[in-house]
């Protein structure tokens, strides 16, 4: 079965929502017969102290790469601080994860056949592209987040020169990914605004391990304790920040606060 390298800033025992997801998608393709390796970071986004215990990371070339076991996948991890330390130890981090991820992949790992990387930073599928090569091997882009669009629609990024260089980075990559997964239909709405070739572009959801998480019945202690068992519930449980519109959830809370 062929092999599979997944390039990745997050995964287990990271407990932030990519690594999940690109964890959970490892497991399920070891299951169906591939063999998967992962390069990635260190958990340093939202860290979880018990799946760090149950994922034990040791030294492989010292402290510059290090290596774990996730169900049975090894995993390659390079050292990157913490979230919310100094701008520039994660401008070097970043910078490390790249170059010695592309080391590890030239002469560590078996040859893949295929390499996904999911995004952000966008300069993941540009070592993605360059591992490809050296490999020959296509790479997968999965689109989590659209950048630099973000970025400048929050008003983070207003510098015009840079700006181009990261669009001319993006067109890049769209156009070196073998396919470009989307998590959404506008996604891939908007790629094609961008020029991105249709054929190329496939809308692949996000998804949830429905073994683990199941529909409880809906008269429960929860629902009890809050007095909801009759009510029709609308809720939304992911992250919460200005990328999301917190303002729309703010002000439906005040026109709802009768109801």
């Amino acid at each position: 079965m062929a092999n599979v390298l997944i390039l990745s800033l997050v995964f287990p025992p990271d407990s932030v929502s990519t690594a999940q997801i690109m964890g959970e998608l490892c497991v399920d393709l070891q299951a169906k017969g591939y063999n998967l390796t992962v390069l990635t970071t260190t958990p340093h986004f939202n860290r979880d102290p018990e799946a760090e215990l149950r994922q034990p990371i040791r030294n492989h070339w010292g402290p510059v790469l290090r290596r774990s076991d996730y169900h049975g996948i090894s995993v390659y991890h390079t050292f990157m601080p913490r979230k919310g330390k100094s701008i520039l130890l994660r401008i070097l981090g970043w910078t490390g994860f790249h170059l010695i991820s592309a080391v590890a992949g030239m002469t560590t790992i078996s040859r893949p056949d295929v390499i996904i990387a999911p995004s952000p930073p966008l300069t993941i599928g540009v070592f993605a592209w360059i591992l490809g090569k050296f490999h020959r091997a296509p790479f997968i882009y999965n689109v989590q987040e659209i950048y630099p669009d973000i970025a400048v629609r929050l008003g983070a990024l207003r510098n015009k020169r840079l700006i181009g260089l990261l669009e001319g980075l993006e067109r890049f990559v769209y156009r070196k990914g073998e396919k470009i997964a989307v998590i959404a239909p506008r996604m891939r709405e908007r790629l094609l605004e961008k020029g991105v070739p249709s054929p190329k572009v496939e809308v692949v959801p996000n998804f949830v391990d429905i073994d683990d998480l199941s529909p409880m019945p809906k008269d429960n202690d929860f629902s009890r304790r809050h007095g909801i068992q009759e009510k029709f519930v609308v809720s939304y449980a992911g992250n919460m920040g200005p990328a999301q519109g917190i303002e729309s959830f703010i002000d439906s809370a005040a026109l709802l606060r009768d109801e």
